[in-house]
């Protein structure tokens, strides 16, 4: 039993997804050679101890989180530079968690969605795991209306050329395809409007928290 009161649904994909990484990275996370995990610790991983897949189901969700995450404001972001991708996942038993009703309805705080305080989460995906979850959809803490998918464990990136959906995937659990649709890309500027920062109020969790009784 984890520590909802009603086990989230499990959704299957496909979904279409993007990611920013440095320029230097690969598009997903592989480490198996090395000791510990060497990606940093995030919402749903822990530095050290394992790995997560961090995808948002909408562009301008990517790069809010790079905005949110390196704190870059208006006038900074022509010097930060990354890779933008396009990923296909067909992951089975996807925790569905992309609302904040969805949070509330398994007796889970969705405040822990947005907040900037990780234990809770890093609970939770041990939590998921153990029921069998591949991953999660959750809200985006950096945007207020993306959503964000998280693949737990290590994954493969393939770059494919053509259709994305149509590649004949030999282990859909581990490869992931995907194509780059841009490198060494500034930060949209349009973004810096949109992005929720740490020492802001995340709009949507507010007006959510609002409405109830």
């Amino acid at each position: 039993m984890g520590s909802w009161d009603s086990k989230p649904s499990a959704v299957t994909g496909p979904w279409f997804c993007y990611r920013q990484t440095s320029p230097d990275l690969t598009a997903l996370y592989a480490d198996a050679r090395v000791e510990a995990p060497s990606q940093d610790s995030g919402r749903w991983n822990d530095l050290g101890v394992n790995f997560a897949q961090y995808m948002s189901l909408q562009p301008m969700g990517s790069w809010a989180e790079l905005a949110r995450h390196e704190n870059i404001r208006k006038g900074q972001q022509a010097e930060t530079v990354r890779k933008l991708w396009l990923l296909y996942v067909a992951d089975e038993r996807v925790a569905d968690l992309s609302s904040f009703d969805h949070y509330e309805s398994c007796g889970l705080d969705p405040e822990m969605a947005v907040s900037s305080e990780y234990s809770r989460t890093h609970l939770l995906r041990y939590e998921l795991e153990d029921a069998g979850f591949s991953g999660v959809l959750s809200p985006s803490a950096a945007h207020s209306t993306a959503i964000n998918l998280t693949l737990f464990g290590e994954r493969r990136a393939r770059e494919v050329s053509g259709s994305l959906e149509a590649w004949p995937n030999p282990f859909p659990s581990d490869w992931i395809p995907a194509q780059l649709l841009a490198d060494n890309a500034p930060l949209p500027a349009v973004v810096l409007d949109q992005a929720v920062y740490l020492d802001e109020t995340h709009p949507s969790y507010f007006a959510w928290r609002s409405s109830r009784p």
